[in-house]
Parts: C-alpha cells; sequence; structure tokens
C-alpha cells in the first residue's frame, strides 16, 4: 500500500510499493496496444491502491478507462460484476485481486462467455490460481515481482527445492532477501535499533537478492523490478514478447 511510507523511520519493506505496480500495467498496455481498458479491482486498501495509480498513469498516457469495476472481499459470486464489465466490451481487462475472489472472477468470465485479455496483479502469479481457475486461466497475463530468470533467483530456486523438495511459494525470495538484508544490518550496525536502521540504508545499496537489487528509497521501500508472466499449458511462464 502506497501509504506505508508514512510508517516512521523503523519501517522498511523489500516489496516495491504500489505505485510501482500501476506503471508496470501501462508498459503492458501499451505493449498490447489497448487504448481502452477495463479495471476491476477487490475493494480493500490493496486493490484500490494499484487501481489508483493505475488509472492516473494509464489516463495520463493517454488511455481511456471503460470502467472501474469494485467487487467484495470473501464473495463467492461475482457475475454481477462481470457482467457490468462485459457490456463494455473489453479487448484488455486488468485485475487486482486476491487468489481466491481472482479466480473466481476469471473462472465465471469464461462461463458468461466474456472475451478478454485479462491482467492480474502480483498477487494472482501463483499456483493457486491455477488450480481454482482451471482452465479458464489458459492466456491470462500477469506481473511477477522480480525476477525468475536472474542468476541469483536460479541459484536460490536451485537450493530452495535441494533443502524443502518443493517449489518456492509465491513470496519466499522475497522472505530470504529480507532476513539477509536484517542479517547484513546487524553485522554492520549492530544490535541496537537505530544501528540496524541506519545499517539497512548502507547495506540495501549494493545487495541484490533473488527477488532483485533492495536499494532502499527514502522511506526504507525497495524500488522494484517486474516479470511479465502468462499462463500457457496450465503453467505460469515468462511472456515472451513478440
Amino acid at each position: 500500500a502506497p501509504s506505508l511510507k508514512d510508517c516512521g523511520k523503523y519501517f522498511f519493506s523489500a516489496m516495491a510499493s504500489d505505485t510501482a505496480q500501476g506503471p508496470e500495467w501501462v508498459k503492458v498496455a501499451d505493449y498490447l496496444g489497448a487504448k481502452e481498458a477495463a479495471v476491476m479491482y477487490i475493494n480493500n486498501d490493496y486493490g484500490i491502491g494499484v487501481k489508483d495509480t493505475f488509472i492516473k498513469a494509464y489516463e495520463a498516457a493517454g488511455g481511456k478507462v471503460l470502467i472501474s469495476q469494485p467487487f467484495e472481499l470473501g464473495s463467492k459470486d461475482f457475475r454481477t460484476e462481470v457482467l457490468k464489465v462485459k457490456a463494455t466490451n473489453p479487448k484488455v481487462t486488468f485485475i487486482v485481486d486476491h487468489v481466491a475472489e481472482g479466480s473466481i472472477v476469471i473462472k465465471q468470465a469464461k462461463e458468461l462467455g466474456m472475451e478478454t485479455q485479462w491482467v492480474t496483479c502480483v498477487s494472482m502469479v501463483a499456483q493457486e490460481t491455477l488450480d481454482l481457475a482451471g482452465a479458464a486461466a489458459e492466456g491470462v497475463m500477469g506481473l511477477r515481482a522480480g525476477s525468475t530468470q536472474t542468476t541469483e533467483f536460479k541459484a536460490f530456486h536451485e537450493a530452495f527445492v535441494k533443502k524443502f523438495n518443493e517449489e518456492p511459494t509465491i513470496w519466499s525470495d522475497f522472505a530470504y532477501d529480507t532476513m539477509m538484508l536484517v542479517g547484513q544490518a546487524i553485522e554492520k550496525g549492530g544490535y541496537t535499533s537505530d544501528g540496524i536502521q541506519k545499517a539497512l540504508f548502507e547495506v540495501s545499496e549494493t545487495y541484490i537478492g533473488p527477488s532483485g537489487a533492495k536499494k532502499f528509497d527514502e522511506y526504507g521501500i525497495a524500488q522494484g523490478v517486474y516479470e511479465w508472466m502468462t499462463v500457457k499449458d496450465g503453467e505460469w511462464i515468462v511472456y515472451e514478447k513478440k
């Protein structure tokens, strides 16, 4: 959430602010040639934050939002909301959500005959989406925070699978980097709150982990990079730009 920057001097985030995710969606829209698009968002702080930053950046780039449709956390039936979006006939629909609700939205949209290119937020690029949405997820695009193509991530992935005999979960690389940053900050600044707080800024300057570079801005929030993903043959894979 963008407002996390106001949490004070002892707050840090290894994850980029949602203010970075919205503009990345604009890059996707530009690549897809989407001058018009629909937006669906889960009606909570996360959904509203990403939706607002995307719409602001998209409209500034000349895009037109056909509809901005909220849906409720915990609901199981989104047919009413889907039909409202379908009525605008969007070629591309951006959806910010959590796995449980978002998977149902995509599945019910398919059942209702809605033909659109879905583009999801980072929280949907997970195995659970494929399990819950089934065949309806095929062709869906989404953002993945970080990159699976770096040397650092590939080494992390190999070590994780070797140790736990399973794939890393969606935020494993970020959790690892968070702990490594804290560990390095303690080594550099000692165990006091102020020592760690100061050292975190210093060690982040050069730190590059499996979830990417982690240089903190003045608010203690890391700069983010995103990887474009798509579902092909029932698996999330890196989207190949043509």
